[in-house]
């Protein structure tokens, strides 16, 4: 029942974040796996979802405690950047340190800026045309900007509040 009932925290969070003012594009796979992690980890830490692209295996793990995975990527200076999760076109891509990366990341931001996290939530799914219609295009752009202006930090900025974060938050 535990599964399950993470499960599908993990799965609904997902079609949420997908059905938050419509359905018109793909927002940055970073956000939504690590929100989606959140969501489970919050029911249960016992138990992992992971997504992978279709007909691809994703790297998985049982482990329960993932704080420590962090602060091992991090101390070892393998923890994937910001910049580099951005560029991920596919749940296919997400390797294990990027699971526990991205989990942390939305970790990091729900605990210390929860009102800006909604306000982020919100922005990234309003990019609209020039008509006022939803559209995908210059997505990349889209979520810089949005990230600059809602948490006042750029890339490397976030990285580095994150990293120096984790390693008070989860020692």
């Amino acid at each position: 029942d535990a599964a399950l009932h993470g499960h599908i925290g993990f799965n609904l969070a997902h079609n949420l974040l997908d059905g938050l003012n419509h359905y018109s594009y793909d927002t940055p796979i970073w956000f939504h796996e690590g929100l989606a992690h959140v969501m489970e980890r919050e029911i249960d830490p016992n138990y992992n979802s992971f997504d992978s692209g279709e007909g691809a295996t994703a790297e998985e793990t049982s482990k329960s405690n993932w704080k420590p995975e962090v602060l091992k990527l991090i101390s070892e200076n393998k923890a994937p950047r910001l910049a580099e999760l951005m560029g991920l076109k596919s749940y296919a891509e997400l390797k294990l340190p990027d699971h526990f990366t991205t989990w942390s990341m939305v970790d990091f931001l729900l605990q210390t800026r929860p009102e800006e996290f909604a306000k982020f939530i919100f922005q990234i799914k309003n990019n609209k045309d020039e008509k006022g219609m939803p559209t995908g295009s210059n997505l990349l752009e889209w979520h810089r900007t949005a990230f600059k202006e809602v948490f006042g930090w750029n890339y490397p900025e976030f990285d580095e509040a994150w990293r120096a974060w984790v390693k008070e938050a989860y020692k």
